[in-house]
């Protein structure tokens, strides 16, 4: 079995499944290689999915904890490498292998292999609305959420993708909301009440890439930390828009 990474790469070869089929079986069992064909993808805490890994995880009685995800290239993950990390009391910074922006949070699903097969869906609907390529927008300055909780920085560009997906996966998870997707890869979290410096906001980190792949993945946190596998992996590559 080829195992694809994950994110993308800019406007490069393709390195995913075949279009609209997830290629399967990915863990993640807590060694990062960023270049190989295996990459942990610790979790964000503003997205639902993340919870002290000395708790038992909810997924582990009721089901599978899910999300849906895409990782940048690693020409992005160069650019977040270079940001100034001051070391700040009370402040924890994350790790390459954490950046992701989730696409969607799932919560504790039974069966996984259903939401695999709906994704699946996901390239073509894409292709309906006019195309299919996804660009994805990171910056162009490091902000706050309020209170100053997490530091992270917007990711435009994922609407359609988000829409697409929330439409497949509506059976599963909470129900979508109004709101306009707003997409997000976190930098930092404020440990405790206490807000983070407010002086970390603004600073300029930006690129855009083209997302060639999303992908369904599953986490179980414990006293041994935590594990992650990639279930299904849907390439985005090869899907072109109807001819006129």
């Amino acid at each position: 079995m080829q195992l694809a990474r994950p994110g993308g790469t800019v406007d490069g070869a393709v390195d995913a499944a075949t279009p609209g089929e997830p290629s399967v079986g990915r863990v993640h069992d807590g060694v990062g290689v960023l270049r190989g064909d295996v990459t942990v993808h610790r979790l964000d805490a503003g997205d639902g999915h993340d919870r002290d890994p000395g708790t038992r995880d909810a997924g582990t009685l009721d089901g599978v904890r899910l999300f849906v995800a895409v990782w940048p290239p690693e020409s992005v993950i160069e650019l977040v490498l270079g940001i100034d990390r001051p070391d700040v009391r009370g402040l924890r910074w994350t790790s390459e292998p954490q950046w992701h922006v989730t696409v969607r949070f799932l919560g504790d699903v039974e069966e996984p292999d259903p939401v695999a097969d709906a994704l699946r869906a996901v390239p073509e609907r894409l292709r309906a609305l006019g195309g299919a390529e996804v660009r994805a927008a990171l910056g162009p300055t490091t902000a706050w959420f309020p209170g100053r909780q997490v530091l992270q920085v917007p990711v435009a560009g994922l609407d359609a993708l988000a829409g697409e997906v929330a439409a497949v996966t509506a059976p599963w998870g909470d129900p979508a909301d109004d709101r306009r997707f707003s997409g997000h890869l976190t930098l930092a979290r404020a440990r405790g009440r206490a807000p983070g410096p407010a002086s970390l906001a603004g600073a300029s980190l930006a690129a855009t890439w083209r997302v060639r792949a999303f992908e369904l993945v599953s986490s179980v946190l414990g006293q041994g930390g935590s594990r992650y596998e990639t279930l299904a992996t849907v390439a985005l590559d090869e899907v072109t828009p109807p001819a006129p």
